[in-house]
């Protein structure tokens, strides 16, 4: 009797175990996408990028080596003067960001990106104030990620999380490190533009003109550039073209 008891038991035990997995699979839509906290899909890479310029049409091109700027990581670069420096792109949902660095950001031994974050500034054009700010902060020693927060850099949300996908530790969800082609690295993130307008209180949509300003930095707030600035030695709008997020590109000029 014993024995019959026992070997009821074990057959219940087995049954429970085995239904585990197909438990958990019937609860897998209802998770939360990997490697995103607030439930966001990360889109498939542009094809091509836009080039950020100033209003008389040239690039953004940002010399490497500069005094006092290191690792190579946080150096934003232009291989020798001769590249854009910064770029946008957008697929009219997210919006994506790219800076041309000196160094490779990826440091798959912890977390995935070098201990340095990259970001940027969002300004409406109207009046040159910044309204949100976007970046990858490889800072964390396990978890890095893609973040929104609001200009003063007290109200961030984490968007995307490494670990890295399948792809070989250089392509995360939301996130990559890669080369450029010519000795160089490229930084890129992207951002869903609804959180764009979340962090700004409404004030920047995907029509809304902006200007962006890029940067590097190991300071404590996630607002605050302090190691590469994509021009000269601060934050300044003055002179740099008006985009919108949902295009990426430049907006029209208005009629005087």
């Amino acid at each position: 009797m014993a024995s019959r008891v026992a070997s009821s038991t074990s057959r219940a035990v087995l049954t429970l175990a085995l239904g585990l997995p197909l438990l958990a699979l019937a609860l897998a839509p209802a998770v939360l996408a990997v490697g995103s906290p607030q439930g966001d899909s990360a889109a498939a890479w542009p094809g091509t990028w836009n080039a950020y310029r100033f209003t008389d049409g040239s690039a953004v091109i940002d010399a490497e080596n500069e005094a006092g700027i290191s690792p190579p990581s946080v150096d934003i670069s232009s291989n020798g003067e001769t590249n854009a420096s910064v770029f946008l792109a957008s697929d009219g949902t997210n919006v994506f960001f790219r800076m041309r660095l000196l160094g490779t950001p990826v440091d798959a031994a912890k977390g995935g990106f070098d201990s340095t974050f990259w970001l940027v500034q969002i300004a409406t054009a109207s009046d040159d104030t910044v309204r949100a700010v976007v970046g990858l902060n490889g800072k964390p020693v396990s978890t890095d990620y893609v973040y929104v927060t609001n200009a003063a850099g007290t109200a961030t949300t984490v968007i995307y999380e490494t670990p890295f996908d399948a792809s070989g530790g250089q392509d995360s969800r939301g996130a990559r490190g890669l080369s450029d082609g010519s000795g160089q690295y490229f930084a890129d993130f992207q951002i869903p533009l609804a959180r764009i307008t979340s962090a700004s209180g409404g004030a920047i949509t995907g029509s809304t003109p902006v200007k962006v300003f890029f940067g590097s930095s190991r300071a404590a707030n996630l607002a605050t550039i302090n190691k590469d600035y994509m021009t000269g030695s601060g934050v300044s709008f003055a002179g740099l073209e008006s985009v919108a997020l949902n295009t990426g590109a430049p907006t029209p000029t208005p009629t005087p």
